[in-house]
């Protein structure tokens, strides 16, 4: 726990003192969490596609890590789940934080952090393929696409065209997936 809020030089020490026949014991906790780590650098290492290549708008972004702050686990992981977000919507619909790597100095308390995140591959939308709409106008349904053939795969159009889908109170279920 103390870790995941910056503390890596605590510890921690428990005594108990037994109680007399029939009376409770005396447990004696003491934490020392020490120290708070300070978060120096959050790099992210994309693969096959570069940072640069993949967002190159938010190439030094650090997608919200505390950075010169505190190294919450919290916020660090937070702010992976924003650069694989961004990347979703980037065209990357397939992109995933596949680990990361934390070096430690202990003599300045402070922290780097790599994360490494396979982007997967660059998609656009093609055509659209409905299937188990029977005996609903597929034309119809197109009306609610929010994209055009060729733009870079965005998850959140995705998600509107489904939620738009259920929307019509056509369906009783329906998904939208890439194929």
């Amino acid at each position: 726990v103390m870790r995941a809020h910056g503390y890596y030089e605590g510890w921690i020490s428990v005594e108990v003192e037994p109680g007399e026949a029939g009376q409770r014991a005396l447990v004696t906790v003491t934490v020392a969490p020490g120290r708070a780590f300070r978060l120096t650098r959050h790099d992210f290492a994309l693969a096959p596609t570069s940072l640069a290549e993949a967002l190159p708008a938010v190439r030094d972004k650090t997608f919200g890590s505390p950075v010169d702050a505190t190294a919450e686990a919290a916020a660090i992981l937070d702010a992976e789940t924003l650069a694989v977000g961004a990347l979703k919507v980037a065209g990357f619909p397939y992109a995933r934080a596949t680990g990361r790597d934390a070096v430690a100095d202990l003599e300045a308390a402070t922290i780097t952090v790599t994360t490494q995140i396979d982007t997967g591959p660059r998609l656009t939308f093609g055509d659209l393929a409905i299937e188990g709409a029977t005996g609903i106008d597929t034309a119809y349904l197109r009306t609610y696409q929010p994209w055009q053939k060729g733009q870079l795969v965005d998850s959140r159009k995705l998600a509107a065209y489904q939620r738009s889908l259920m929307g019509t109170n056509l369906f009783s279920a329906g998904t939208v997936l890439l194929s």
